[in-house]
């Protein structure tokens, strides 16, 4: 159950961490997305004024199909995350990153990875402030620019837009 602020917002699901994954899928496939298609509800079960679940598809602009699915009446802490590529797989979940490559026989090669939660859970958290103090250091543009970030932003804009007129929604190329 959220607390403070969050709970008076219209906007819940996708903003509180919806957010976070948008901005994942755009560095993760170095891609931008060009359509979204998304509706949100919200459950009794939640005590905020907005949407608690979201289920979204976006369309990036290399072809690939991203699908999302956010809940807050889940009462679970698992994350699952897949990505399904021609070369192979990647699961992220409580433990850890597990992929399977293909090799040139169709035979899965798996390999585990352990995660940054828990007691490397700071030094996940502290790599991006230590990147951006670099930035500022050299004088250089941070890898999370606030450009950047607008570019997010657009990207969750569609998706609530999308909800609100039940269709698919161009992301905004504004702030490219």
């Amino acid at each position: 159950q959220d607390q403070g602020w969050r709970t008076t917002t219209r906007r819940h699901s996708l903003t509180v961490m919806g957010i976070h994954w948008l901005d994942g899928f755009r560095w993760m496939l170095d891609d931008e997305p060009v359509s979204v298609v998304c509706a949100v509800r919200s459950s009794p079960l939640v005590h905020v004024d907005g949407d608690t679940e979201a289920v979204m598809q976006a369309s990036f602009a290399r072809g690939t199909e991203v699908s999302y699915v956010e809940s807050f009446s889940y009462p679970g802490r698992e994350v699952d995350t897949v990505v399904i590529g021609e070369k192979g797989s990647l699961r992220l979940d409580e433990d850890g990153l597990c992929h399977w490559a293909v090799d040139g026989r169709g035979t899965p090669e798996v390999g585990r990875r352990p995660n940054l939660l828990g007691a490397d859970k700071p030094e996940a958290t502290f790599l991006s402030i230590d990147q951006f103090l670099q930035a500022l250091e050299t004088r250089t543009a941070p890898s999370n620019s606030g450009r950047d970030n607008l570019r997010t932003m657009a990207f969750l804009e569609a998706a609530y837009r999308s909800a609100e007129e039940g269709q698919a929604v161009a992301v905004s190329r504004e702030f490219g």
